[in-house]
């Protein structure tokens, strides 16, 4: 009798101890199936956020090649004026080529003519090739040194009109091109010539040529008050 009642405590035993197994499985299961639940609400969330972000972001747009050969010189003229290949902070003249076909001589100078603003005054065309004439209102020359930045500033000069002839030509691609015309980096506009000049002043050590600079940064701001700011 006595074996039978031990024996029947062991199988108790077992049960129970079974039985705890069992809720300890459970409880880590639970525990495990609980975090992944909430990992899966927290990258839900961040997957929302990051889609509405997504879509308030203004979509980029390529700027399409201009269809025509005045479109193609504007567009060449906006960007030489910029100062392209003057220096580390202005555009490249990479962006220049894509507009050209054939050698338009240096794309930098260390004198440079600067525009306050500029017009398209003619065009002929044809059905492979095409002649733009462009007026640049000259104010004065921007000097700098291209090798140690040893010199800078801008001299004014009685305002003049310069007048720039631009040959075109059509690829083999259907695409206007300018074969000749204006040298890259001839002119700079006011506003490329005030980044330049704060970007020299900005490593200046001479506080003689700080002033100097500021003055002259100064002069070039009453040309760009008088065009309401919208030189390039």
């Amino acid at each position: 009798m006595k074996n039978v009642i031990k024996a029947g405590k062991r199988r108790g035993e077992k049960a129970m101890n079974t039985l705890k197994q069992k809720a300890k499985n459970n409880r880590v299961t639970f525990t495990v199936v609980t975090i992944l639940l909430l990992l899966f609400v927290s990258l839900q969330g961040q997957l929302r956020q990051s889609y509405a972000a997504d879509k308030t972001k203004a979509p980029q747009k390529e700027t399409a090649y201009p269809a025509t050969p005045e479109g193609v010189v504007r567009a060449y003229v906006n960007e030489d004026i910029r100062g392209c290949g003057h220096g580390p902070i202005t555009p490249s003249v990479d962006v220049l080529l894509q507009y050209v076909s054939g050698d338009l001589g240096p794309c930098c100078f260390d004198n440079v003519e600067v525009v306050s603003s500029y017009k398209i005054t003619d065009v002929k065309q044809n059905t492979k090739s095409a002649k733009v004439t462009v007026k640049y209102n000259i104010i004065g020359n921007f000097f700098y040194d291209l090798g140690d930045d040893s010199g800078y500033g801008f001299t004014p000069k009685k305002e003049k009109v310069e007048t720039v002839v631009f040959e075109l030509i059509k690829d083999n691609f259907g695409k206007w091109k300018i074969e000749s015309g204006g040298l890259m980096g001839e002119y700079i506009s006011v506003n490329a010539s005030i980044i330049i000049m704060r970007e020299y002043i900005s490593r200046e050590k001479s506080s003689k040529k700080i002033r100097e600079g500021r003055k002259e940064i100064n002069l070039l701001k009453k040309y760009l008050h008088e065009q309401g700011g919208k030189n390039k």
